[in-house]
């Protein structure tokens, strides 16, 4: 678990640095703080590996964070969802349109 929280965290820094760059803001925002969740979760479970009693007081204290994190992102993650959702039944009609448009003319020439 620590390892993909690590993968994660580096994951996230790197896309939060390209997004810095681009000036997208709510996404920068959000990919910021979900880098630093991932990052202060490695460091609760390292604690929790090597001193378990005060690792699962800061287990603890990080899943007061998330909710914090969590309730402060609300906003920005609806609506990062009901722009996503336009886009993705968009897409998905054009994959079927193209897939209907491919499959007529193999049914045509036999």
């Amino acid at each position: 678990m620590l390892i993909a929280d690590l993968l994660t965290y580096a994951g996230t820094l790197q896309t939060a640095n390209i997004l810095q760059a681009s000036n997208n803001t709510n996404i920068y925002e959000l990919m910021n703080n979900i880098s630093l969740l991932c990052g202060t979760l490695a460091l609760v479970l390292l604690v929790l590996l090597l001193v378990p009693a005060f690792g699962w007081f800061t287990l603890a204290c990080w899943a007061v964070y998330f909710a914090i994190i969590g309730t402060k992102s609300y906003q920005t993650l609806r609506t990062l969802c009901a722009d996503a959702v336009p886009f993705v039944r968009d897409k998905m009609k054009e994959l079927m349109r193209s897939l209907n448009g491919s499959e007529e003319p193999q049914n045509e020439g036999d």
